[in-house]
């Protein structure tokens, strides 16, 4: 039983005793409960997204193509630039390190996580901005999109495993000056 909240005297003498209604308050303990979780694991995505691309950031600017792909499962799909498809870790890990030696030699990655949406509990989508400098030519068919500037859109799939989000899936697309 609730204790008393206060007590006063009724219409007939009587000593009345109140108490606390804490339904709507248990309701609204319930549901704090029930959708803070998601809430925190909406916001932690969101971290995990921006860590995974400060990564490989990372990874580029230091041209280190396995910490550029450390975030993607074995089994990952990848879609470059200009269309090749990856179908697992180690193909991405070779791309990058071709290309961390000729064409993006010496330049530098910036990453924006433009928006992260849960689409289960444990797979996600994220949109990133791409942006690449100094390097010192393009893929075929691909031209900066400023001077000195080529930006690209990339769709990440992630999928939580045991506990942990990797990336699945990738696609870059140039974004046409």
């Amino acid at each position: 039983m609730p204790s008393p909240r206060h007590t006063r005297t009724g219409p007939n003498g009587r000593r009345r005793v109140r108490y606390f209604s804490s339904r709507g308050h248990a309701f609204l303990v319930i549901v704090s409960l029930t959708l803070a979780p998601a809430l925190l694991l909406a916001e932690s995505l969101e971290e995990t997204a921006q860590a995974m691309m400060n990564r490989q950031v990372t990874g580029w600017n230091t041209m280190d193509a396995e910490l550029w792909a450390a975030d993607f499962t074995e089994d990952s799909d990848f879609v470059n630039i200009i269309g090749m498809h990856f179908t697992d870790r180690a193909q991405n890990v070779a791309r990058h390190a071709f290309l961390f030696e000729t064409i993006f030699r010496g330049s530098t990655l910036e990453a924006d996580v433009l928006r992260v949406r849960r689409l289960t509990d444990d797979v996600a989508l994220v949109h990133t901005r791409f942006y690449l400098r100094g390097h010192s030519a393009n893929p075929p068919g691909v031209e900066n999109t400023e001077p000195g500037m080529l930006k690209t859109h990339i769709s990440f799939v992630l999928h939580r495993i045991d506990g942990e989000w990797r990336i699945a899936a990738a696609q870059n697309t140039a974004i046409a000056p």
